[in-house]
């Protein structure tokens, strides 16, 4: 899921309102960026594998980039 939103344009374009009615409310809301935590649902002994995506907007609050970590 996170692979197919950070690599496709899905979200691109999309404002703030329609980010939280497609993904949810975020873990983190700083001014301007968006941090969704998932968990993959695998384990490395007693950790949760997880990955974040990054959702930044730009100065119309519209999405124009979108970053992922794990």
């Amino acid at each position: 899921m996170v692979d197919s939103l950070h690599r496709g344009s899905f979200l691109h374009g999309k404002n703030r309102d329609e980010t939280i009615d497609l993904l949810g409310k975020p873990d983190e809301d700083h001014q301007g960026v968006f941090v969704y935590r998932i968990d993959l649902g695998r384990r490395l002994a007693w950790h949760s594998l997880v990955e974040t995506l990054w959702v930044e907007f730009n100065d119309r609050l519209v999405v124009s980039r979108l970053e992922r970590t794990d």
